[in-house]
């Protein structure tokens, strides 16, 4: 559960959020979902991923593709191999900023997924959906939020072997979209580390 005015969690019998002192609007309390995203396998440019629920069931696998010219690609798949999810970097190239499309399996765009500067670092907005990603995306400490409120949180998930990220969200409708965008930051940091 997060503090409705400054997204910070908040103990589940808390009356007051302990950050900024919001009383805790316990009737739009949710249930919130948790699933786990952790890195499966690589090589120098493409990665793999699975995507596990609370209780270690497998719900996705994922995979990420570069090609020539630094493109950059992936796809989110069912349990049964089946397409849940692509997700494709953009043509056209503003000021040195990666943009992606999420779109369905049979090619309907969800989102777009537009990089953008604030300050001294990058902020993700998906505009068709009114989500906002920001927060320290190296660290895998990141929250999504939609008019002000947060909607998402990403942490980085310690003690497993590889990269595991922790996502709470509370509207399952959701789920795809955030490990798409999720999918997106590997991709960027991937061309950051090939970079070096």
């Amino acid at each position: 559960m997060f503090c409705c005015k400054c997204g910070n969690p908040v103990d589940a019998d808390a009356r007051f959020c302990c950050v900024c002192g919001t009383p805790v609007e316990r009737e739009q309390t949710q249930p919130v979902y948790r699933v786990y995203m952790s890195t499966e396998g690589a090589s120098l440019v493409n990665y793999k991923f699975v995507v596990r629920d609370a209780q270690g069931n497998v719900r996705y696998t994922a995979a990420t593709v570069s090609e020539a010219m630094f493109t950059h690609h992936a796809r989110l798949y069912y349990t049964n191999g089946a397409e849940a999810l692509q997700v494709h970097q953009q043509k056209k190239m503003t000021l040195a900023a990666m943009n992606f499309d999420l779109v369905t399996p049979d090619g309907r765009h969800i989102t777009e997924v537009l990089q953008k500067n604030k300050l001294t670092k990058y902020v993700y907005e998906m505009p068709q959906i009114g989500l906002v990603a920001d927060g320290d995306f190296v660290s895998h400490n990141f929250t999504y939020t939609r008019n002000g409120q947060t909607v998402a949180k990403v942490s980085m998930k310690w003690l497993t072997w590889g990269d595991s990220y922790e996502i709470e969200f509370s509207d399952p409708s959701l789920e795809q979209i955030l490990l798409g965008t999720i999918l997106v930051f590997e991709m960027v940091l991937g061309a950051s580390r090939r970079r070096r």
